[in-house]
């Protein structure tokens, strides 16, 4: 024998590398995080914000009733160069208020062009807790940006609603790196 069945039954494990971190601050200001596609206005925004005895959260509250896509847009993985294989992790808090078109589950999608339509079901009226990864790149050509976005019609937010959210911390991976 060549030696070659031993290879081929024994597996390996490659671990990701760690390419790139970036954890929000709302304590003083929106730390860079706009309002995307806003209707009738834009996002009033204040920061530091305390939800059951928790501070630092950014409260956005929404001008008018939306009726197309809207949330918010930064641009996150800034000086990363773009690689077949890179995959994110986004972990955040976020707490919804106010006049959501009903009181059931909101949903909403993250976006760019690694994170495509990771699709969440938010609970109104409670802390909830997100925690997604996406699918590795199948080319090295994607968006920098994130977005966080809410598009469903019976779930688009209303004028008033308010949507509260921190400790967004999104990290970019690769396993060929």
């Amino acid at each position: 024998m060549l030696g070659l069945g031993n290879s081929l039954t024994a597996g390996s494990y490659i671990a990701p590398t760690l390419r790139q971190t970036y954890r929000s601050d709302f304590t003083s200001d929106n730390d860079g995080w706009s309002g995307a596609s806003i209707e009738g206005g834009s996002l009033t925004q204040t920061f530091n914000q305390t939800i059951g005895g928790s501070d630092g959260w950014m409260k956005n509250v929404y001008p008018a009733n939306q009726t197309n896509t809207s949330g918010l847009l930064k641009n996150v993985l800034v000086g990363a160069t773009d690689q077949v294989g890179d995959f994110v992790t986004i972990k955040f808090k976020i707490y919804l208020d106010g006049n959501w078109d009903g009181s059931d589950n909101v949903s909403g999608f993250i976006i760019n062009s690694i994170a495509s339509n990771i699709i969440l079901d938010i609970p109104q009226d409670e802390v909830v807790q997100v925690d997604v990864t996406s699918d590795p790149s199948p080319d090295a050509g994607y968006s920098n940006s994130i977005q966080l976005l809410f598009n469903t019609a019976g779930d688009r937010p209303q004028s008033g609603a308010i949507f509260y959210i921190k400790d967004i911390e999104i990290n970019l991976w690769n396993y060929s790196v």
